[in-house]
């Protein structure tokens, strides 16, 4: 899509959306005061996020150079929040069943409980509760 449609009456390109945004909320910049800068910052990003105009890659991105450039938070107090310890944790659960969907180890121990615990459903449902249990 070439150009970006808002309330479908204003055509313009993308790019143009990316300049307009800043310019629409800079009088907050004219205050001196802090908060005011930092919600410069918010309604910026999120114009950007909600409009999707930037991709949404460069956009969860901007608060590591907005907020440094208006005095809010140092890079690196900022660039803390995007790795937390719940976010790794993802990350690698995410990578660890993407293994195991890759070696398709999900239908070996699947076939594997099929057949060792044979027809029986009561057995069968317990087999898939230690298995997800274990898991």
């Amino acid at each position: 899509m070439k150009y970006f449609n808002f309330l479908g009456r204003l055509h313009f390109p993308r790019w143009l959306w990316i300049v307009i945004f800043p310019l629409i909320f800079s009088p907050l910049l004219f205050n001196n005061f802090q908060p005011l800068h930092c919600f410069y910052g918010v309604l910026v990003i999120t114009s950007l996020w909600v409009t999707e105009v930037a991709p949404l890659a460069v956009t969860s991105l901007l608060p590591i150079m907005i907020f440094p450039l208006l005095g809010i938070m140092s890079s690196k107090m900022v660039s803390m929040n995007y790795i937390k310890d719940t976010s790794v944790l993802y990350i690698c659960t995410l990578m660890v069943s993407l293994a195991v969907e890759n070696c398709n180890l999900h239908r070996r121990i699947a076939l594997i409980i099929l057949s060792k615990l044979g027809g029986n459903q009561t057995l069968l449902i317990a087999g898939m509760l230690g298995t997800a249990a274990f898991v």
